[in-house]
């Protein structure tokens, strides 16, 4: 048995990260099977129930989950997602939905016996939180905030973390990037004067990056 004691509090915020995190791959991935996402995670279906049900007789234990990794690139790590969010010391926050909606739409879940009231509010909570989805951005490296749904957000548009990888050299990668796209005719097109601060630009990156160059092979 994985039973462990925690606070009302974080097994109230893991409910609520969980359920968000396996509702986002949903919305994103509607005709795929949720156990391909639960195996990059390490987890299965029945442990993520217990973890959104609140259950209290086999409290997962997801801090030795966390600290356990039985291959590379598997674990509750890859979401990017720091250890606080991912064991519930922390609640992921969504603009569009209130804390005291969430209690609600556990109570109506989880707690009070089903009726016509408990689906309506079910329902009406899932409408509000696939709208909060819907405003959700799909920004790069840079424009990624640090915020935990944005970080989350990024790992299910782009199927990996971001990592500390993906902001090394990023100046550079982007003047690479840049560079690829210009073509003859745009600098036959470019102002004069343009064309001259560029040059002069130019040679002067080109200047710097031979002389960090000709020192590392020193």
């Amino acid at each position: 048995m994985d039973k462990k004691e925690i606070s009302d509090q974080v097994r109230f915020n893991r409910q609520v990260n969980y359920t968000i995190i396996k509702s986002l791959w949903k919305y994103m991935h509607p005709k795929s099977m949720i156990e391909e996402f639960y195996k990059e995670l390490n987890i299965t279906r029945n442990y993520v129930s217990r973890i959104v049900t609140g259950n209290r007789y086999n409290t997962p234990d997801l801090t030795r989950k966390w600290q356990s990794k039985t291959k590379d690139g598997t674990g509750l790590y890859v979401l990017g997602l720091d250890k606080s969010y991912m064991v519930g010391e922390e609640m992921i926050l969504l603009d569009r939905v209130k804390v005291s909606e969430w209690k609600d739409y556990i109570k109506y879940k989880y707690e009070e016996p089903k009726g016509a009231k408990s689906k309506y509010a079910r329902q009406d909570f899932h409408e509000r939180l696939w709208e909060s989805f819907r405003f959700l951005k799909a920004g790069g490296v840079r424009e990624t905030s640090d915020r935990a749904i944005d970080i989350l957000y990024y790992y299910m548009v782009n199927g990996h973390a971001r990592l500390e990888q993906d902001t090394k050299d990023i100046e550079i990668k982007e003047l690479i990037q840049a560079m690829e796209h210009v073509k003859a005719s745009d600098w036959k097109s470019c102002e004069d004067s343009l064309l001259r601060k560029s040059i002069k630009e130019l040679e002067h990156q080109l200047k710097m990056a031979r002389a960090v160059l000709n020192y590392k092979e020193m």
